[in-house]
């Protein structure tokens, strides 16, 4: 086949491709306002290192982790890890999934900002 005989064709896709493409950019953005978004739990506390899920008072840490907990009080420097579980709720009135490619965050606990970060997961929110 021969350049000439291959330009109907490739037009064709590329005609193809491009109204492919801008039907997609016609789609109207998904409304995340009318998902909700509410604190469902918290996992994997650690404190300075230290599993904090299954001690329940003062008395339950061993010598290792007293002497972990002093030393960061000491150096002023106590990391907090922790996961904290979302629950969204699409609602029935929005008939399109939802899908949340990136967001900045900030907890606030009793009207204060506590900590912040980002989120860079693609999760998407289903319909409904």
């Amino acid at each position: 086949m021969t350049m000439l005989n291959r330009l109907p064709l490739v037009t064709a896709i590329a005609a193809t491709l491009l109204f492919l493409t801008s039907c997609a950019t016609l789609l109207p953005p998904t409304d995340l306002s009318k998902v909700k978004f509410s604190l469902d739990r918290v996992s994997a506390v650690r404190v300075a290192g230290i599993d904090l899920m299954n001690i329940e008072s003062l008395d339950e840490l061993n010598l290792f982790q007293m002497g972990r907990a002093s030393m960061g009080l000491s150096r002023q420097s106590l990391p907090l890890d922790l996961t904290l579980h979302l629950k969204s709720e699409n609602l029935l009135a929005n008939r399109v999934a939802a899908r949340l490619l990136r967001t900045d965050w900030t907890l606030v606990l009793d009207g204060r900002d506590t900590i912040s970060g980002t989120m860079e997961n693609n999760i998407r929110i289903a319909a409904g």
